[in-house]
């Protein structure tokens, strides 16, 4: 999937650089919606421990429907230093990170918020 980025995303011809986000199509995985914000959880209740099953399944939910599951599951890896889609990329990624630690325990976010991938997570 990584590899056909870039016949995905409509490049300013003057620089090569991506346009804005908001030239994405909305289905494209490296698309956030405006409403899409770092301070959001993706679940009611946080992950403890003992509520892993449920909690996973909601986190499930709520990432395939905004089109960010491959980024938990290594569907979509990070794309090559060099490539002009790598910052959508991360800040896709960083997004993703987010809202997974909005989503855990502070417990549990304080031993996962170093890890640079949401994959890794």
């Amino acid at each position: 999937m990584a590899d056909n980025v870039e016949n995905h995303i409509p490049l300013n011809i003057e620089n090569q650089i991506p346009l804005s986000n908001y030239s994405l199509d909305p289905g494209h995985v490296l698309y956030l919606h405006h409403s899409d914000n770092p301070n959001c959880g993706l679940t009611n209740e946080l992950l403890t421990g003992g509520n892993y099953e449920q909690w996973k399944r909601s986190c499930e939910v709520s990432l395939s429907a905004k089109n960010k599951m491959s980024f938990v599951i290594g569907g979509y890896p990070k794309l090559a230093s060099n490539s002009p889609y790598l910052p959508l990329w991360e800040r896709c990624n960083s997004m993703v990170i987010s809202w997974l630690l909005h989503s855990v325990d502070k417990d549990i976010a304080s031993s996962i918020i170093y890890t640079p991938t949401a994959e890794q997570i």
